[in-house]
């Protein structure tokens, strides 16, 4: 196979987008996983990478690091791709996954409120969230909380738990994410930015900082416990929380007063109240 060949076996391979079933997928994630890390990378644990991880940059890097907006972009795609080494190892993701098949205790809880006056929407709020925790290991779980306002998403947290650690990704805007990882090696931070014209990036943040503590062991325990997510879920009694800007729309809480009285006089007529 000449270099032609494989780089057209390659954009063929990561630009597929459909799969038939679970096993289909995960045997196109590890070709997938090898050619955007490298040929063999899927052979390295998630936790051997961690352990052995180690930038150094050569001159030219060294210098495109401290360029405005792609240096930004460089340590987002660093921590990005040290994540995935360490989270997302094709074989232990596919072990994860059959895992989640055979036995898994899902718990959830959702909640909305709206309210509506001449088909104008008054209200529209809806939260909710849940967690999937693999009896098999604890460690293997997801969890997500997430809350919207008239169909703008302004919570939307997700948590994964690997057993290399877990992930943490949060929405700050639509496109738009914060994301943590944690293993007993390594934490990872960044922040998704934008492109300008397609091509000028800016805004991009990525930061992976040691989490190896003086004497051994780790500073954080990278190993969430599920079931505190779950209590967290299960107990908030009012999850279509509203934000800040919603309690200070004057006009919103008029309309909410007309459709309360409107409500009011139509039970009154009805007998429903006294």
């Amino acid at each position: 196979m000449n270099w032609l060949e494989k780089l057209k076996n390659k954009k063929k391979v990561m630009s597929r987008t459909s799969w038939k079933g679970s096993d289909d997928f995960h045997d196109w994630y590890k070709k997938s996983f090898n050619y955007k890390h490298g040929k063999g990378a899927s052979e390295t644990s998630g936790l051997d990478y961690a352990k052995g991880y180690d930038y150094k940059p050569n001159v030219l890097e060294k210098f495109l690091d401290k360029v405005p907006g792609v240096g930004g972009y460089r340590d987002y795609q660093r921590a990005s791709d040290y994540k995935s080494r360490v989270h997302y190892n094709p074989d232990e993701s596919r072990a994860a996954d059959k895992m989640m098949e055979r036995s898994v205790n899902v718990t959830g809880k959702t909640m909305s409120d709206f309210q509506a006056l001449d088909d104008r929407m008054l209200s529209d709020r809806f939260s909710g969230g849940s967690t999937q925790i693999a009896t098999e290991d604890p460690r293997n779980f997801s969890s997500n909380i997430f809350a919207s306002d008239d169909d703008r998403s302004w919570q939307d947290t997700f948590v994964h738990g690997t057993k290399s650690g877990h992930v943490v990704s949060e929405r700050e805007r639509v496109g738009a994410y914060r994301g943590r990882s944690m293993d007993p090696y390594n934490i990872t931070t960044s922040k998704m930015g934008s492109k300008f014209l397609g091509i000028f990036p800016r805004g991009y943040e990525g930061k992976i900082t040691s989490n190896v503590a003086e004497g051994g062991g780790s500073k954080l325990d990278p190993y969430v416990n599920p079931e505190t997510l779950r209590s967290q879920v299960m107990g908030n009694k009012n999850l279509a929380l509203a934000n800040e800007s919603y309690y200070k729309d004057k006009d919103a809480w008029d309309r909410k007063k007309s459709y309360n009285k409107v409500v009011a006089a139509s039970n009154q007529r009805r007998g429903y109240a006294e």
